[in-house]
């Protein structure tokens, strides 16, 4: 008895050894440090760098999303912003459209044709769309047409023409207006050749022999030569500074108020009276090209209001 006694004291004491033990576990465990929980997780330098990667990524991530969306509603606003400018820029067109038909009707002894250019509107042609003796104006074409040459390496401004270089004859005939210069400079490039460079660049109504064509013909070119894609920027600047200097300065010039500049060439042929020009304003522009025919009338001082009235609409309308 006292054997068996014995025998369940101790498994007594061994049971209760156990279960004090499990328990001791349990605390030991719910005190333990931080480190000690984190005992057979990954840990290193290996570790604690993916770590920073993926947080990196995370942020990377977070950033991209918030940069496009931002971006977004840039071009959003970018577009809206071009959308109101356009829609104003047509309302402006159709005012200058109205006043135009106004100007018709008050110079019914005048026939004009109008054609304005812009970068956000194009090429429009307002009142009488068809061709005139383009006169003097045809120089534009001439100038262009060689300058090309002089681009393609087919020609030189060294060239010798009649004792000049075509340099000389160029500025002659822009500047001056020179008639011996045009002669001398279309016989070299030939009718043909200014045939195929007017057809190339998008003219309709050119036509070489008789010099006729319609305000929308030069407004293209001018238009062409004022944004850059007429001709090499070296030659560009060349025909630009020879226009801007330009005689026969009555008619579009006096309505450009001061801080703006004028490129222009004036024709005359018999009572064809025409005025070609770009008008630059800060950083916008516009080409604005007036053919008028009185029909033997030669009121020159009325011709030269009309051209005014016209050009002060223009303004108004685009720049």
């Amino acid at each position: 008895m006292a054997r068996y006694s014995h025998n369940y004291n101790y498994s007594r004491s061994v049971s209760t050894g156990c279960l004090a033990s499990r328990s001791d576990r349990r605390r030991s465990r719910l005190v333990q440090p931080p480190d000690r929980l984190m005992a057979g997780a990954p840990s290193g330098p290996t570790y604690r760098l993916r770590l920073v990667l993926i947080g990196l990524v995370i942020l990377t991530f977070g950033i991209h999303v918030g940069w496009n969306k931002h971006v977004s509603a840039q071009a959003a606003a970018a577009k809206q912003t071009q959308q109101v400018a356009l829609t104003a820029a047509i309302a402006k067109a159709a005012i200058f459209k109205s006043q135009i038909a106004e100007l018709q009707a008050a110079n019914p002894l005048v026939d004009f044709g109008v054609a304005v250019a812009t970068d956000e509107l194009g090429i429009e042609s307002l009142g009488d769309t068809g061709s005139y003796s383009a006169a003097s104006i045809g120089k534009l074409i001439t100038a262009a047409s060689y300058l090309h040459l002089v681009d393609s390496k087919q020609a030189s401004l060294s060239q010798s023409i009649d004792g000049h270089n075509t340099r000389y004859w160029l500025n002659l005939m822009l500047v001056k207006s020179d008639d011996v210069a045009w002669q001398n400079l279309n016989t070299f490039v030939t009718h043909a050749g200014l045939t195929n460079y007017a057809t190339a660049i998008g003219l309709t109504q050119y036509d070489a022999d008789a010099d006729n064509f319609s305000a929308a013909d030069a407004a293209i070119l001018l238009h062409k030569l004022q944004n850059g894609t007429l001709l090499s920027p070296s030659s560009r600047q060349l025909m630009l500074g020879w226009l801007a200097t330009a005689n026969y300065r009555s008619y579009i010039v006096p309505a450009v108020p001061a801080g703006s500049t004028v490129y222009h060439k004036v024709g005359f042929d018999g009572d064809n009276l025409h005025d070609a020009a770009i008008i630059a304003h800060g950083d916008k522009s516009l080409v604005l090209v007036i053919f008028t025919n009185g029909h033997g009338n030669y009121d020159w001082d009325g011709r030269a209001r009309l051209i005014q009235a016209i050009t002060r609409d223009a303004q108004a309308a685009y720049l």
